[in-house]
């Protein structure tokens, strides 16, 4: 089994062609605005780093997640970037769970990781949306995305708060 997940993380972090040799640079932490300069309106496909869960989501310009996860294709899926971490929102009304990470890149390879510098999700990064994600229902994401209720420093499961109109 531990095999089988090593080679489906090798796979999603060769899977992609680079345009240049970002795969020779550097892994660094980025800010908030790198985040956004890397991650917005760009796909990432990887695998969870413990579970050996594939997904691949694109993450819209409108704050909503589109693509699929280990779970299946995602719904209710909202995205924002709180300081150097991306936020992740899942689920609808009471379900919905938000979790935050920091994240690491080297402009094509990306890591998403605990405060605690555990690795949780691996990936590659690919610009707009090549994979045509779609969503399986029409939803939005509180009217913008920045306004979950994540505390500062936090990287635990949340609430979001609803947006104030």
């Amino acid at each position: 089994m531990m095999m089988r997940v090593v080679f489906m993380i090798i796979t999603a972090l060769v899977a992609v062609p680079s345009a240049t040799c970002a795969q020779d640079a550097e892994m660094r932490s980025l800010s908030g605005d790198q985040i956004r300069e890397l991650l917005v309106d760009s796909t990432v496909s990887g695998a969870h780093t413990r579970s050996g869960a594939n997904f691949s989501e694109y993450y819209s310009p409108s704050g909503q997640i589109l693509g699929e996860s280990g779970a299946g294709p995602v719904a209710d899926g909202c995205w924002a970037i709180r300081g150097p971490e991306m936020c992740y929102s899942y689920g609808a009304g009471a379900e919905r769970r938000t979790a935050c990470w920091l994240v690491t890149s080297n402009g094509r390879d990306v890591i998403f990781t605990t405060r605690d510098d555990r690795v949780d999700w691996i990936g590659v990064v690919e610009k707009g949306n090549p994979r045509g994600h779609s969503a399986p229902r029409p939803w939005t994401c509180g009217g913008t995305p920045a306004r979950f209720d994540v505390a500062p420093g936090r990287l635990d499961i949340f609430s979001p708060r609803k947006a104030v109109e």
